[in-house]
C-alpha cells in the first residue's frame, strides 16, 4: 500500500519538480512522495526532537496558523498566561501540522555553540 505524503504535496511544486528533473534527483523525490507513513501527525520520535546541529539532525514542519484573539479563545489565553510575567496576553496563534520530513543528515553542516566549543576544547580534570 502506497500513501500519498502531504509534505512533497505541498514542498514539490511543479517549478520544484522541473527542477528536480533537470538536476536527476526528481526519482528520489518521487520516493518520498509514496513512502508509506503518515506525516501529518507527529509522533513521539518528532515531538522529542529539539533542533540538533551538532548531530547532524533537522525536522522540516509546515503548518497552517490561526491567529485568535482574547475574546475569541479565552482558553488558550488562559494556558499562555504566566503569573510571573506583567504583560497581558492579547492573542494566541494556533499552528495545525500539515505535513513534516527529517532532513538527509548528509546536507547538515554541524554547528556549535560558543558554549559547546569551549567545553570541547577543555581538557578533562
Amino acid at each position: 500500500m502506497t500513501t500519498t505524503r502531504q509534505y512533497p504535496a505541498l514542498a514539490f511544486t511543479d517549478s520544484v519538480k522541473r527542477t528536480q528533473e533537470r538536476y536527476g534527483t526528481r526519482d528520489s523525490a518521487r520516493k518520498l512522495e509514496t513512502a508509506g507513513r503518515d506525516d501529518t501527525r507527529l509522533t513521539s520520535r518528532e515531538t522529542e526532537f529539539i533542533m540538533d546541529y551538532p548531530n547532524r539532525r533537522r525536522l522540516k514542519i509546515m503548518a497552517r496558523a490561526g491567529v485568535f484573539e482574547a475574546i475569541e479563545r479565552p482558553d488558550l489565553i488562559e494556558q499562555l498566561e504566566d503569573s510571573s510575567y506583567d504583560a497581558r496576553v492579547e492573542r494566541a496563534v494556533l499552528y495545525r501540522i500539515v505535513a513534516f520530513d527529517w532532513n538527509c543528515p548528509q546536507h547538515i553542516t554541524p554547528r556549535f555553540s560558543e558554549d559547546e566549543i569551549l567545553a570541547a576544547r577543555t581538557p578533562a580534570a
